[in-house]
């Protein structure tokens, strides 16, 4: 489980500025899969 700090950036990383899934995954280190949750997460509490 990602931390809120985490969350945030991948969620920043993606709605504002426009990275794709591969990079935000190169750059955080995490799966795509895991990228892709936490972006099209409704409810993040």
């Amino acid at each position: 489980m990602l931390t809120m700090a985490q969350t945030n950036s991948i969620r920043e990383m993606y709605f504002e500025k426009g990275k794709k899934f591969s990079e935000i995954a190169r750059a955080t280190g995490h799966d795509v899969k895991t990228i892709k949750k936490y972006i099209f997460e409704e409810n993040l509490l």
